[in-house]
């Protein structure tokens, strides 16, 4: 269960929309954010470690 961004009830992981408000999920979205996160993430480690090389 994940919690709804437009207003807060829970809703299933692998819902497409909230039973609830009727919100759309963009589970895309939610995969390239992480995606994302992590590059950046990957690359300021690399930027300190290089630093001390």
């Amino acid at each position: 269960m994940k919690q709804c961004k437009t207003c807060g009830k829970m809703r299933a992981k692998s819902a497409k929309s909230c039973p609830h408000c009727g919100a759309v999920v963009n589970h895309n979205l939610e995969f390239v954010l992480k995606i994302v996160v992590a590059i950046v993430a990957f690359n300021i480690f690399m930027a300190g470690y290089m630093r001390y090389m």
